[in-house]
């Protein structure tokens, strides 16, 4: 499940992980993507990506999230060549549960972009509904973007499913 971009130097891989729910805790659904640097095409040079950022447009809600990270969650970071890091997207809870702070209501789907990282009041909250999903990422170190669309399943109870988009 992955989908590549090339930018004019690095190629920009973003894909739903295998286990894209990283939620320890058996009422908790935590659904991540991965953003990584596959370096160039067809030769061994490498190139870090400086300044990664991350957009995700749900509907016609643009969100800005960040790269998990061991510290703390990150605005931006580098990606040196084979490395992945993982970007939370949505959370649902199937019991009340506190998570940065924020009550999560059961069975709400909220999207997990930096005001929900910081604590603040979330109103990103999803509808039961699939949804197209457009990931967009920036670097610093050129002006190039990289940008993949995901179909986002939200049902009432079942799994959250998180698939690349196809026509």
């Amino acid at each position: 499940m992955r989908e590549t971009g090339i930018s004019n130097e690095a190629v920009v891989d973003i894909r739903v992980p295998l286990k894209y729910n990283r939620a320890s805790e058996s009422y908790l659904e935590w659904i991540h993507i991965e953003v990584g640097n596959l370096g160039y095409k067809r030769t061994w040079r490498t190139q870090t990506i400086r300044g990664a950022s991350i957009q995700v447009r749900i509907g016609d809600q643009l969100h800005y999230m960040e790269f998990a990270t061991e510290d703390a969650p990150k605005e931006k970071c580098d990606l040196r060549r084979g490395e992945y890091r993982f970007v939370p997207v949505v959370v649902r809870a199937t019991k009340p549960t506190v998570l940065y702070g924020l009550l999560l209501e059961p069975y709400i789907c909220y999207v997990t972009d930096k005001p929900f990282l910081d604590g603040r009041i979330n109103e990103a909250k999803l509808k039961v509904t699939p949804c197209l999903m457009k990931v967009i990422i920036h670097r610093d170190d050129n002006n190039d973007e990289v940008v993949r669309y995901f179909t986002l399943t939200i049902p009432v109870r079942d799994p959250i499913s998180l698939v690349p988009y196809s026509i």
